[in-house]
């Protein structure tokens, strides 16, 4: 099973895009389910009928993870609260992250970040509280 989202990170189809060739050419139960809190998974023949259909690989839009990193906090103080700039692991660069709340983060603190498309970088794990995960 995979989750709709993760299929949408990995291609280049809009929600609602995909959301219609859903609801025409792929039936539920044999393709697709809903499952818990109304998430649609697919299953592994609804899937290849969708990587057919546009033209990519199974393994193109089922890959987990893609673009998810680990790096330093080296600057979390900036008048926007939703920025928090980051060393990337491994490199000289610095990058900035999109965060819900920059207060939970110091400098030095290891972090975790994922590609959000275009749009640059977002944190794929939140700190339970100021300094620690």
């Amino acid at each position: 099973m995979t989750l709709e989202t993760q299929i949408l990170k990995n291609s280049e189809i809009s929600r609602p895009e995909l959301a219609a060739l859903r609801a025409g050419e792929f039936g539920e139960g044999e393709d697709w389910i809903r499952g818990e809190r109304r998430r649609v998974e697919w299953t592994q023949s609804g899937l290849k009928r969708l990587a057919e259909h546009m033209g990519v690989t199974v393994e193109d839009l089922a890959a987990g993870g893609a673009g998810v990193g680990k790096g330093e906090v080296i600057w979390a103080n900036f008048p926007n609260r939703t920025l928090v700039q980051v060393r990337p692991a491994g490199s000289d660069l610095k990058i900035l992250v999109k965060v819900k709340d920059a207060r939970l983060y110091l400098p030095g603190m290891e972090m975790q970040y994922m590609a959000n498309g275009p749009r640059g970088w977002v944190e794929s794990r939140r700190p339970r509280s100021r300094g620690r995960f």
